[in-house]
């Protein structure tokens, strides 16, 4: 995702350069687009986003984006280019990270997909900050298994009923503790989504309760704690609105096209005058 500077705003002033030099009109040009390309990096893309989006991640436009230099001597083919990248983002439990290719559908408006995991507030730092490190669920082990086990479903018991919400949750944080996972799944709502929660404490008094499919006594006392992180549904796609940022940002760029220019033919025309 991209925007390009062209030069059709100074096809005039070619003229009054050529008399001078062939090359310093050319140079002038070039080093102005790519000013305008990199002030849109730097600046103007940086303070856009601020105003746009919630930042969770304090360096994130700042690496994700580029900004390519003008080339060649020929006027009217120059271009500048800036915009976000996505090659120095590190995929997430194997599977290709989005966060900079859904900025399209930011910018123009549209469907994202891949939303199958969505953090709640729980899960960020301060409610809407970045997700804490402990509930990332790229570092989640055995998140897959996670997701498709069946422990803590409603199945049908030995006598043939059918265990209520509470027990099925109940159940699956202790296959959760049995095995040795911090992180279980609990049961699916009305909405098709599950919520991935976090095992912050479970204690059953002694004696009174085994694990599933064995007999609970009466007496039983389960000291629970949990954590919800994650609001999770497959193949999920959410609507976005259109915000225009990096159109905005090389907006606010070009209006200091003028400046960036008279600066660097002064510089071409202060080279010219020592060679005289």
């Amino acid at each position: 995702m991209n925007v390009k500077f062209d030069t059709r705003k100074f096809n005039e002033l070619n003229k009054e350069f050529d008399k001078i030099s062939r090359t310093a009109f050319p140079l002038a040009v070039r080093k102005t687009l790519s000013d305008a390309a990199f002030y849109t990096k730097k600046k103007t893309l940086l303070d856009v986003s601020q105003s746009v989006f919630t930042i969770r991640q304090k360096n994130f436009f700042k690496a994700n984006s580029k900004a390519e230099s003008a080339k060649g001597m020929t006027v009217n083919q120059m271009y500048s280019v800036v915009g976000m990248y996505d090659n120095k983002l590190k995929p997430i439990n194997g599977r290709k990270n989005y966060a900079v290719s859904e900025l399209e559908e930011q910018e123009t408006g549209g469907v994202i997909d891949h939303k199958t995991f969505i953090p709640m507030k729980q899960a960020r730092k301060g409610g809407r900050g970045i997700v804490k490190e402990m509930y990332r669920y790229s570092d989640i082990p055995n998140l897959k298994r996670i997701i498709t086990a069946k422990q803590g479903r409603l199945k049908r018991s030995k006598k043939g009923g059918h265990y209520s919400k509470k027990q099925a949750f109940i159940r699956a944080a202790i296959m959760a503790k049995k095995t040795g996972s911090k992180f279980f799944i609990g049961n699916k709502t009305s909405k098709g989504t599950r919520t991935l929660f976090y095992l912050n404490n479970l204690n059953i008094s002694k004696g009174s309760y085994t694990f599933p499919g064995q007999k609970t006594h009466s007496n039983s006392k389960i000291d629970l704690k949990v954590t919800p992180i994650y609001n999770v549904k497959g193949g999920r796609s959410v609507s976005v609105k259109r915000t225009n940022f990096m159109r905005r940002a090389s907006h606010d760029a070009s209006l200091k096209i003028d400046g960036f220019f008279m600066e660097n033919a002064r510089v071409q025309f202060e080279r010219i005058m020592k060679k005289l």
